[in-house]
């Protein structure tokens, strides 16, 4: 992106169908009897119209913000309207685990989700944000596993999405300016106030199992 800027199942007739993205969310808590509940984020389709040229060579891309004094902002997400419902459940105050592929998410109390349309950090990007006053909060994200988050997301997603010709990408770390963090956040605050075989290529590997254990 730049700055201004399902496995394959067979039916009865041997046709191959296409399998929706569905992660599944569960209690944290082990002893829980809450039903699942299955989310495709295929509900409620985005009604931006790609150009079909363009979209052979669309990129999945994940870029890890930085606040201009490098301290983690959280994770823009472009061309991700197919996986919108997925990024939502990352964003959840329910107590409640995402599983996708062969990755599960901790629930985080200060992650927020919002939908850009215009901004000088692009156009038509999901982002998520870290609340930093936040972070002192036991259920806080931890944010000396920003760039991991990003990985295990594409990570999730590799296996279990397929997307025809196309990939996930992990961009690298973006430092913003302070008018571009200052916008994205107004955005996001406003929005508050309304309120197929897997390769996984070296680098969005796991990382360190302590930090790991964290997300």
């Amino acid at each position: 992106m730049a700055p201004n800027d399902k496995s394959a199942s067979t039916n009865t007739k041997n046709t191959p169908v296409a399998k929706v993205v569905t992660p599944v969310k569960k209690k944290a808590n082990p002893s829980s009897t809450s039903p699942v509940v299955h989310l495709s984020p295929y509900n409620n389709p985005s009604k931006v119209k790609a150009n079909p040229l363009e979209k052979k060579q669309r990129v999945h891309k994940i870029i890890p913000l930085q606040y201009p004094d490098k301290t983690p902002y959280g994770w823009a997400f472009e061309h991700f309207y197919d996986a919108k419902e997925f990024l939502k459940g990352l964003s959840n105050r329910k107590n409640e685990i995402t599983y996708l592929g062969e990755e599960e998410f901790k629930p985080f109390s200060n992650l927020t989700v919002r939908w850009v349309k215009h901004s000088a950090l692009g156009d038509n990007l999901w982002i998520i944000h870290i609340d930093a006053q936040t972070n002192d909060d036991k259920k806080a994200f931890p944010i000396q596993c920003h760039a991991l988050f990003a990985n295990k997301i594409a990570r999730a997603l590799l296996q279990q999405v397929v997307w025809p010709k196309e990939k996930v990408e992990v961009g690298k770390s973006f430092i913003m300016d302070s008018s571009t963090e200052s916008e994205l956040t107004m955005i996001i605050e406003s929005g508050n106030k309304n309120v197929t075989e897997v390769i996984i290529g070296e680098s969005i590997l796991p990382g360190n199992n302590e930090l790991e254990s964290l997300i």
